[in-house]
């Protein structure tokens, strides 16, 4: 009996001691807080300019000038406007039309004349009386449909980026870039001189247009002044009888992998050390192929589908 009860007591004596040590760890206040409180006052949210540190642009700012390096702005609203667009008056701004259009207006619709480093994206441009988008060196432009301008669409300067942007219907030419720059996977069409135009080059240094549609252009699909590579491109339905589908007029191009059917002429070469190799080339209503005698040095090799002699896989297939 007497073993039994000191049995009983060790066992009691535990159970005790665990409610115990559950009890402690469970009351209010004895652990301590797990956050330390929040003092009076103290906010307990992130600040708006935390939370979208960009600027909004509404109607009611027009005309705008930007003058402050770095800055960030985004459409609120879609803007209308009979009076002037947007001035950028410095470098590094980025304007974000947030699927907003800008629609005008006497002048340019956004102009950063010279200076560098505009980014502009996704939204819509329309109907202002000058060129739509103008810019300086190292520009980024993308997700824009630019149209109806009175000038061109698009002109950047040395070293930017033109990408995923329609540029249609307007009265001078789409898109022109300078040296340096590159225009990718763009629609360019229904424009009266240009659909893109590769402007200038600089120290032995062109353009790369690739991936682009260009269509229905009144004078020529893409011209190239020099230096410059244009691959894999879609063009057709441009020119009026002295224009092409590709004219390339300067030297030392590279000019490869190009659908280029149904213009008044399809590749018009007057420059020389160019290479135009494996575009197909067709259904030109005046030529397919016109080469200046005076062109020379110029690496291109021409084979006709319907003939029987074998192709050189780098040779330029013309159709019917």
């Amino acid at each position: 009996m007497t073993d039994i009860d000191s049995r009983t007591c060790r066992w009691m004596a535990c159970l005790v001691l665990a409610v115990g040590l559950t009890a402690t760890a469970t009351a209010p206040g004895l652990a301590g807080e797990l956050e330390p409180p929040v003092p009076p006052g103290t906010p307990t949210m992130k600040p708006l300019n935390e939370l979208e540190p960009r600027r909004p642009i509404m109607a009611a700012m027009l005309p705008l000038t930007i003058t402050e390096a770095g800055s960030s702005w985004y459409f609120a609203e879609d803007i209308t406007t009979d009076g002037a667009g947007i001035t950028v008056q410095t470098e590094r701004v980025t304007i974000d039309l947030m699927g907003f259009s800008l629609v005008g207006g006497s002048g340019v619709g956004i102009n950063a004349g010279t200076s560098s480093g505009l980014t502009v994206r996704n939204g819509t441009l329309q109907g202002w009386a000058a060129t739509c988008l103008l810019s300086g060196n190292s520009a980024r432009v993308e997700d824009l449909r630019v149209l109806s301008c009175g000038g061109s669409g698009i002109s950047t300067g040395y070293d930017s980026l033109v990408l995923d942007t329609v540029s249609s219907w307007n009265s001078v030419h789409g898109i022109i870039v300078k040296a340096g720059s590159v225009v990718r996977g763009c629609r360019a069409d229904y424009n009266d001189e240009n659909g893109v135009w590769a402007e200038e080059q600089a120290s032995f240094v062109g353009a790369l247009v690739t991936g682009c549609m260009v269509g229905w252009n009144t004078k020529n699909g893409i011209r190239v002044d020099g230096h410059s590579t244009v691959i894999d491109n879609q063009v057709h339905h441009n020119g009026n009888p002295d224009k092409a589908g590709i004219w390339i007029v300067g030297n030392r191009n590279r000019i490869e992998g190009n659908t280029v059917l149904n213009n008044n002429t399809g590749i018009d070469l007057d420059g020389s050390n160019n290479m135009i190799a494996r575009n197909l080339v067709g259904a030109s209503l005046v030529s397919n192929f016109d080469i200046d005698y005076m062109a020379l040095l110029n690496m291109i090799t021409i084979s006709q589908i319907w003939s029987t002699t074998p192709h050189d896989p780098w040779a330029n297939i013309e159709i019917p």
